[in-house]
């Protein structure tokens, strides 16, 4: 018998538009690669972000009350693959 062990880390919330009136207004950093949402999550959690955002593909944002301010532009449909669009951001929840 084998026991699978699964760690959710971030929960996916869904996509939401954003606007120069920051919803998520602190920029964290450029990731890129397959691990890049894994290690956005780790640098928010880090700063004790409660939730945090990718948006154009490779950047990371995130704030100190973006848990209460992720959505107050709508949802979106100009995501893509979980890392966002154009004035688009795929949002997580940090759950651990």
């Amino acid at each position: 018998m084998s026991l699978l062990c699964i760690l959710v880390t971030y929960i996916y919330r869904g996509c939401y538009k954003e606007t120069t009136v920051r919803a998520l207004p602190q920029f964290i950093a450029t990731y890129t690669g397959p691990d890049a949402i894994d290690k956005c999550y780790n640098a928010a959690k880090q700063r004790g972000y409660k939730v945090f955002g990718f948006i154009s593909g490779v950047e990371c944002w995130s704030g100190l009350q973006a848990h209460t301010t992720y959505s107050i532009h709508g949802p979106s449909n100009g995501c893509k693959d979980g890392r966002g669009g154009t004035w688009a951001h795929d949002v997580y929840f940090v759950s651990k």
